[in-house]
């Protein structure tokens, strides 16, 4: 066994120069091949480049050129079936090749175009950042009973993740499916009247973080700029449909929490005194900026709501009654929201011999 190893150590080295010296040799191939080329020596192509293409040496743009070469020597070799099988791995292997009209022949041109080179659709992650508001149309509680309609102050939320999808239906037009997971905070600040508590009119926090599974769905244009090929403006416009899987209130905010009251250190879940299927028209726009095979992009959008996300008249549930005070139970409100985003989408290709 010693033996083996030492022989295996000894001849390593060489294994590795003779790897290397190969590497160069068909590196070196590929100017030869080209230079052939352009002689019209265009029978030797394929004895310089075929056996170092399978030997796996070449690089990414390497192997573009090559199988380029190889794609032209079988054109002009009218060996048609071999042209379009070295094209389809032409373009698998590099899916942003471009022919060049100023030096590739037109037969070249022409079988290109009989394949889908384009990407097919895209797929991309996105974290969000939104800011909510709700939106009152309506009293409910009798918390203001001095006639004041309660502030909600605007609050940050995160998503943790999302994820969509672009497909290209027409120039510059893509439709923009998206799924969202949203975490949203309210904080509804009401006064209490003096009547219940014996004292002045107190300032009465109500604090709720709200989670949302989202399905906007939009029409995505965008504005290319010949000067700036990887930047692109866009557009969208479209709608949402948002679930809401669970709402809670930390129980010393949820209840009528009078100064100097001990902290109660538990949640209350509010989920069932929500309408929890909630539908908006959203607006927005951003920039992308092409990064590899794919895009880096920022998005502003607002979402404005069709339905109350409380309703008129709306009481307690009676698994809350008891553990909330009826005087904090929820306005009648819309919760609209501005959402800020960082994402990259990924162009998947599957390129395909069409005609």
């Amino acid at each position: 066994m010693k033996k083996i190893v030492t022989l295996l150590l000894l001849i390593a080295p060489f294994w590795a120069l003779a790897q290397e010296g190969e590497g160069d040799a068909c590196i070196q191939n590929i100017e030869i091949a080209q230079q052939r080329y352009d002689e019209g020596r265009i029978q030797d192509i394929q004895a310089l480049l075929k056996d170092c293409l399978e030997s796996g040496v070449y690089s990414k743009a390497q192997k573009s050129q090559v199988l380029r070469l190889l794609t032209l020597s079988y054109i002009f070799l009218e060996d048609q079936p071999m042209a379009e099988a070295t094209m389809l791995r032409l373009l698998q292997t590099d899916h942003e090749f471009k022919v060049n009209p100023a030096i590739d022949p037109t037969e070249f041109i022409n079988l290109h175009e009989q394949f889908r080179y384009k990407p097919l659709f895209n797929l991309g992650v996105r974290y969000i950042f939104n800011f909510a508001q709700p939106v009152v149309t309506g009293l409910n509680s009798s918390l203001n009973l001095n006639g004041s309609r309660p502030a909600y102050t605007i609050q940050f939320g995160f998503v943790g993740i999302g994820v969509n999808f672009e497909y290209a239906f027409a120039k510059n037009f893509i439709l923009y499916p998206e799924l969202h997971f949203k975490s949203m905070a309210i904080n509804r600040v009401g006064k209490q009247s003096g009547a219940v508590s014996g004292t002045d009119y107190i300032t009465v926090e109500n604090f709720e973080n709200q989670n949302w599974l989202s399905l906007p769905v939009s029409v995505k244009y965008n504005f290319a700029f010949k000067n700036m090929p990887n930047v692109k403006l866009y557009a969208n416009l479209g709608g949402s449909a948002s679930y809401l899987l669970n709402a809670s209130k930390p129980a010393d905010l949820a209840t009528l929490k009078m100064p100097n009251d001990p902290e109660v250190g538990f949640t209350v879940n509010t989920t069932a005194d929500k309408n929890r299927l909630n539908f908006g028209i959203l607006a927005g726009g951003g920039a992308t900026v092409k990064l590899d095979e794919g895009f880096v992009s920022f998005e502003v959008r607002y979402l404005y709501s069709l339905t109350n996300l409380t309703g008129s008249g709306q009481v307690l549930s009676p698994a809350n009654a008891a553990q909330l005070n009826t005087l904090v139970q929820d306005d009648v409100y819309r919760l609209n929201h501005v959402a800020i985003s960082l994402g990259y989408t990924r162009y998947i290709y599957i390129p395909k011999q069409l005609r």
